[in-house]
């Protein structure tokens, strides 16, 4: 017995200590309740109404006890399955998951190293990188298409990532309309609706609009996956110092309140309906007006969300492996390494972003692979230092002695393999070794991984009857728009 012993499993890591997350919840109250939200869509004003908001034309003030009534009533695990019906993320507590980010206008083809608009092929290649790398464990699409018709884009995004990957998949839709044409593919792919639903491996994302507007379209869809319990993603996108508050603190109780506002009409909607919510509070840099994914003040923000969210028993989303850096240079190499041991220390569930350069405008396959090689090594830093008689070896020590070795003990020989994580891109080579292997730079390596995994067969191919009723209904909703 050690009635004083403190065991340390992982390495702790908190930005908010519990009166400071008291102040923040209480004012997010204040700010729904006081202030109040626009919410410009019939039915889920009928709902706030029901359910004791008032009213002042669009603008909705919300009781504090429905909002944590609601926070209650969302669930505190969410199970993502794969498209093979496996589990493969659990959204709950301090559990970590990595992904790509969503939507880029440009990307870098991995062959002749151009930077162009992106197009079908670069979120298949995307989608392919992604399934490779054991550490990135869901997809988004890394581009938008632009080589398609724009009625039809967000369809074939998610056509090229779940033909090319069996991971679960995170993606956007135009509208309603679109998103309900995509939960039909998913349902393609999983072979009906209640197949999906038993086993969802797809997650919306839809966002209100800052500052504390909840917009019909966005309203649109959140009604329909909480109908449909198909797990949504809503989470604002605000920028400090423009829509959000310039403070770390004001903004996360702005972002809060937006996110949460949400979160009461999709419970109110279907109660118990899977729900990620989340913060996103830009840094709008003062001198240039780009959002900086790379600025600290961002990641700690980040850390605060998670914290809060923690607290309410609900999955939190994130951002990391991305960078203000337009190329894979040593400024994107800093910024990915801390955004991702960042967010792990946080415990943040959902972290996308992966593979984002020039502030979220172009999308990187290497930063793909090499985010994946810094996640591998972060996970292995919170593992901790597991403190017991196995791993203490004193008897080991003791058999050894003074001027031995340990090199081909039983006891190496037993934790070889699970106390030392081993790199498969960053050079751990003797110089002379390095040198007679051409003395590449990690770039040059990481473009040469990403095009041996495109070279190489994908990911099993889908059944041909779900792959041609995807394609049915894309060109459905086509001709529908003409």
């Amino acid at each position: 017995m050690k009635p004083s012993f403190t065991v340390h499993r992982t390495p702790s890591f908190r930005v908010l200590g519990d009166d400071q997350l008291d102040q923040i919840h209480l004012s997010v109250l204040e700010v729904l309740e006081r202030t109040g939200i626009v919410v410009q869509h019939e039915e889920a004003a009928q709902l706030l109404k029901k359910a004791g908001c008032r009213f002042d034309g669009s603008l909705a003030r919300y009781p504090g006890k429905l909002v944590e009534r609601c926070i209650d009533s969302a669930p505190s695990r969410i199970i993502m399955y794969d498209r093979n019906k496996q589990p493969a993320m659990h959204l709950e507590s301090t559990r970590i998951h990595f992904g790509m980010g969503s939507d880029t206008v440009y990307a870098y083809d991995p062959e002749t190293g151009e930077m162009k608009k992106s197009e079908a092929r670069d979120v298949a290649n995307a989608a392919r990188v992604a399934d490779a790398c054991p550490n990135i464990d869901y997809l988004m699409s890394l581009g938008i298409v632009h080589d398609v018709s724009q009625t039809v884009n967000d369809l074939v995004q998610f056509q090229q990532m779940a033909e090319n990957s069996t991971k679960p998949i995170c993606f956007t839709a135009h509208h309603r309309r679109n998103l309900q044409a995509i939960i039909d593919m998913a349902s393609a792919v999983a072979g009906s609706l209640e197949a999906l639903q038993a086993a969802p491996f797809i997650i919306h994302y839809s966002e209100p609009n800052s500052p504390l507007m909840l917009t019909e379209p966005a309203l649109d869809k959140l009604l329909l996956c909480s109908e449909l319990s198909i797990p949504l993603l809503f989470t604002p996108g605000s920028m400090t110092g423009g829509t959000a508050p310039a403070t770390r603190a004001g903004a996360l109780v702005i972002s809060v309140a937006e996110s949460l506002a949400g979160l009461v009409v999709h419970q109110l909607k279907n109660p118990g309906a899977p729900i990620i919510p989340g913060g996103n509070s830009m840094v709008m840099d003062l001198m240039t007006t780009i959002c900086s994914y790379g600025a600290p003040e961002f990641h700690l923000v980040i850390a605060g969300y998670s914290e809060l969210f923690h607290r309410y028993r609900l999955p939190v989303w994130g951002f990391a492996g991305c960078s203000d850096s337009h190329l894979l240079d040593e400024q994107a190499a800093i910024e990915a390494t801390f955004s991702i041991m960042m967010n792990a220390m946080a415990g943040t569930n959902l972290i996308h972003d992966v593979g984002y350069l020039s502030s979220g405008l172009t999308g990187s396959c290497e930063l793909i692979a090499m985010s994946d090689e810094i996640i591998g090594m972060v996970k292995r830093m919170l593992r901790g230092i597991p403190v017991d008689e196995e791993t203490l070896a004193t008897d080991v020590i003791h058999r050894v002695g003074p001027g031995g070795h340990f090199l081909m003990d039983d006891h190496t020989l037993r934790h070889m393999h699970s106390e030392f994580w081993r790199p498969g891109l960053l050079n751990r080579d003797p110089l002379e070794i390095w040198q007679n292997k051409g003395a590449r730079p990690l770039r040059e390596r990481l473009n040469e991984r990403v095009r041996e995994i495109l070279a190489q067969p994908g990911a099993e191919p889908l059944p041909k009857e779900a792959s041609e009723l995807m394609a049915r209904i894309i060109e459905e909703v086509r001709k529908r728009a003409g």
